[in-house]
């Protein structure tokens, strides 16, 4: 006797244990041929009740992975949405080229829109307003024109 099976045993009168093991054989038969998972319920006289059905088990064949015909590296159309007209070899032209021109217009955008700069209005005696001043710098340039006097 499996040792799973002995609480059945123990709860059934001896008497009936072999109508306890012809039921138990049915219901192993049964879940044999469904694969549903049931919770059972036995009396002192070895019937065999279903109390609480599982659901059916879905079906093995939904979904059956089809490896693609050449890997996705070869073919860049067929791992992402570039086109089919991408060169297959040579990625790295086209790496450096996208990075030209990720510098090129950040250097741009630095200089067309500047560094963090300081809103305080510009010095008294200062007629060239420097197009990007920091607070640091704003002194050192007022200092350093020299003064000539005629």
């Amino acid at each position: 006797m499996h040792p799973a099976l002995r609480p059945y045993y123990d709860h059934v009168i001896p008497v009936f244990w072999p109508w306890l093991w012809l039921s138990l054989v049915r219901v192993a038969l049964w879940y044999m041929r469904t694969g549903r998972d049931a919770l059972l319920a036995v009396d002192c006289f070895g019937n065999i009740r279903i109390v609480h059905l599982a659901d059916a088990p879905k079906p093995d064949d939904l979904y059956t992975y089809e490896a693609p015909l050449m890997p996705r590296w070869e073919c860049p159309a067929l791992s992402s949405d570039l086109p089919d007209s991408l060169p297959v070899q040579g990625g790295g032209p086209l790496i450096r080229s996208l990075y030209g021109v990720y510098t090129v217009f950040y250097m741009v955008r630095q200089r067309v829109r500047g560094p963090s700069h300081d809103h305080s209005p510009p010095l008294a005696g200062e007629d060239k307003v420097l197009p990007y001043r920091t607070a640091a710098a704003a002194p050192a340039a007022s200092a350093a024109q020299p003064t000539t006097s005629p």
